[in-house]
């Protein structure tokens, strides 16, 4: 996993106990992380400003975009995809 910066710099990031940890620098708003799906294994990126909460990140937050709308689909409606709701 690791991190790239506005300016294009590439920093190495661990993940530990649910926070995100970089010995090279503090995570910008605008920075983006690069990661690799945990549950379809593509890898994917994510602003840090899209995560809910950098002291307590989950396997749910490493999810690809396709991923991460199929489970909040299943979840809430019951249906891989909205357009298979009955109503």
């Amino acid at each position: 996993m690791y991190l790239l910066k506005r300016n294009g710099n590439k920093i190495n990031l661990k993940l530990k106990n649910g926070i995100l940890i970089s010995q090279e620098g503090k995570l910008g708003q605008k920075d983006s992380v690069f990661f690799i799906c945990s549950k379809c294994g593509k890898e994917a990126s994510r602003r840090i400003a899209l995560f809910s909460n950098l002291k307590n990140l989950t396997d749910r937050d490493f999810y690809c975009q396709q991923c991460n709308t199929l489970t909040n689909n299943l979840e809430k409606y019951g249906v891989k995809n909205v357009m298979q709701i009955k109503e």
